[in-house]
């Protein structure tokens, strides 16, 4: 099996003064849509997700970050409120967008 290609993420050291920087499990979340997050458009389940976008669903997030569903429903609302992330239902999966 070939292994994908390195690809690098940015982390400005402002995130520091981020405003859930404090919150460990906003913060997890965060940053693992960021780590998961596609680098080139893609089609799951007939659907383009789009460079900056990831499908997953809650408890996915819930089981890689190490935290309850709650927990990571909880962290994702705090992303949509302060609009670091929208997200779009699907049937069964959710199509989270890095804003």
């Amino acid at each position: 099996m070939e292994r994908e290609p390195t690809t690098w993420i940015k982390l400005d050291r402002n995130i520091l003064e981020w405003g859930w920087y404090k919150d460990p499990n906003t913060k997890s979340v965060f940053l693992h849509l960021l780590l998961t997050a596609n680098v080139e458009d893609r089609v799951f389940k007939g659907e383009t997700i789009h460079r900056g976008e990831v499908a997953t669903s809650i408890g996915s997030i819930a089981e890689s970050v190490g935290i309850s569903y709650d927990q990571a429903r909880t962290a994702l609302k705090h992303l949509k409120d302060t609009t670091e992330i929208t997200s779009k239902t699907m049937p069964k999966y959710l199509v989270i967008s890095i804003v």
